[in-house]
This record gives structure tokens, C-alpha cells and sequence, in this order.
């Protein structure tokens, strides 16, 4: 059930990319932030408690908080945040900005205000390999915001969704270990990356440092399907996108996504589609 967060608006939204060696710390941040890994990795620590983030990975962050961003030496993290007042109370002086310090905090204490919010108690941890509504719903909030002069009215209904997301994201049962949030995202982020290559389940075995089993588990119990399954359906999602272009024979996109026989590659997509990849380029066609 959806909550009413109406007096919520989003104040910043933005992406980041860090340099080697850049650490970055601010003292007391008053707002809610979701911030997420777009590329690299690095570490976050937030009121002395660290967090590693890689690509895909995110944090939802409390109130008045310390922050301090250290990106790996080897591949600095790009990361992409979203700044949440959960109750800006209307009809006072708009600020597109996040109070940094103790000094602006006090100036803004009166309508600038933080809400329990149970569900996103503590810092929660979540992967958007779980949840590609909540990182379409992200990405859409910094390109918004990023475009052009930010319009409270927008930024209030944003504001309202992205709350209401996290909410549900969080609700699920099978999100609230943030420890199978981390390994399940890493594995389908791996997927994801490798999409163009042949994917076994000794690659993910590998790659995992888990047994086959182990995997086949976390998948049946949080996806309600196997590794294979998942890979099938991942691949076939990055052929549609190719299918849809127009530029590329079906045996060609087949061996975009790993799968070199045609025959098998139209079989399979079939199978998990519905529909052979020329009907499906057909049904495209019509926009």
C-alpha cells in the first residue's frame, strides 16, 4: 500500500566521478539519500560505519549524517546520488541544494524537516540487478533534474515515487537480507557484463565463490528460477534491444549474446520470448 509522502521533494540529484586518490568527506548532511554505483568501486563511510559498493549497488542514507567517499586506487567509482527532503513543508523559500553543514541546517530546521519512515530504518543495502523499475526510476530523476531549472511541482511527485519505491523494494521479503542483496546483485551484475560470452554455471561458480548449489538456491529462493533460466532471459532482453535497432541479422545478434548457432539462438528466444525473433522485430517495427 502506497504511502502519501506529498511533502517530500527531491533538493539534488547528480552523478559523480571520482579520481584516484580524491577522498571526499562531508560532516552533516541534512537529507535522505539514495546513492547508488554506476561504474568502478570504492568504499563509503557513513557515521563510521563502511560500505563497499560496486557497480549496481546501492545505499539509502539516514538524516544528518557524516559521509566520507573513498574510491578505489585501481578504478575510482562513479556514483550517482538522490538527495530526499521527506517533508519540505510548502509554501517556503525553495532551496535545489543540500545543507552541508550544521550553520545551513539551523537556517532550514523549520521547513526543512526528516520523517520516520520504518521501512528505510538504519542504511539499508539494495541492488538494482533486483529492481530495474527502481534504477529506470532513478536514472529518469537525474536526467530530470540535470536538464533544466528543477520545478518544485515535479520534483515533489518524484519526491513521492522514489519514497514509495524504496518502500516497496525494502517490503519484500527477499531484500531485507542485505547480504543476499549484495551476492545475488553481484552474480546478476556479472551476467550482465558478460552477456555477449557464453555463460556456464562454473562461470558464476567462479566468479561467486559459491557451490552450485548455493546458487541454484538463492535464485529458487529469491527469483523463483535457475541461473540458467535467468541467464536465457537476460540475454534474449539484450537481443530484443538489438532486434528493435534493425541493423543486425537474427545471426548476427545471436552471436552478440553468446550464441553462435543460429538455429538455437531463434529456438531459444522463442522459448523464453514467446515469439521467433523476426515476429518479434515485426511487432517492433510499428512506431
Amino acid at each position: 500500500m502506497k504511502q502519501n509522502f506529498s511533502s517530500a521533494m527531491i533538493v539534488y540529484a547528480n552523478n559523480y566521478q571520482f579520481a584516484k586518490n580524491e577522498i571526499l568527506t562531508h560532516e552533516h548532511v541534512q537529507s535522505r539519500m539514495l546513492l547508488w554505483c554506476k561504474s568502478g568501486n570504492g568504499n563509503v563511510e557513513i557515521d563510521k560505519r563502511r560500505f563497499q559498493l560496486s557497480k549496481g549497488e546501492f545505499l539509502f542514507l539516514p538524516w544528518n549524517r557524516k559521509i566520507k567517499y573513498i574510491p578505489s586506487t585501481k578504478d575510482p567509482f562513479l556514483v550517482a546520488g538522490i538527495h530526499v527532503i521527506p517533508e519540505y513543508v510548502k509554501k517556503q523559500p525553495i532551496h535545489f541544494n543540500v545543507a552541508h553543514s550544521k550553520q545551513e541546517s539551523k537556517v532550514r530546521a523549520a521547513y526543512v524537516i526528516d520523517k520516520l519512515i520504518p521501512e528505510l530504518d538504519g542504511i539499508p543495502v539494495g541492488n538494482f540487478n533486483l529492481s530495474k523499475k527502481l534504477e529506470y526510476l532513478s536514472e529518469y530523476i537525474i536526467l530530470t533534474f540535470q536538464k533544466s531549472s528543477p520545478v518544485e511541482t515535479e520534483m515533489r511527485l518524484l519526491g513521492n515515487l522514489i519514497l514509495n519505491d524504496l518502500i516497496q523494494y525494502f517490503s519484500e521479503p527477499d531484500k531485507k537480507s542485505s547480504l543476499v542483496s549484495i551476492e545475488l546483485g553481484r552474480i546478476l551484475q556479472f551476467i550482465h557484463d558478460h552477456f555477449k560470452q557464453p555463460i556456464s554455471l562454473i562461470d558464476l561458480e567462479e566468479f561467486s565463490n559459491l557451490s552450485s548449489g548455493g546458487i541454484c538456491g538463492l535464485f529458487k529462493r529469491h527469483l523463483n528460477t535457475t541461473p540458467c533460466q535467468k541467464i536465457a532471459e537476460i540475454k534474449m532482453e539484450k537481443a530484443k534491444e538489438f532486434l528493435t535497432a534493425g541493423r543486425f541479422s537474427v545471426a548476427e545478434i545471436g552471436q552478440k549474446v553468446g550464441i553462435d548457432d543460429p538455429y538455437y539462438f531463434s529456438k531459444k528466444f522463442k522459448k523464453v520470448c514467446g515469439v521467433s525473433p523476426l515476429e518479434y522485430r515485426r511487432q517492433s517495427s510499428f512506431l
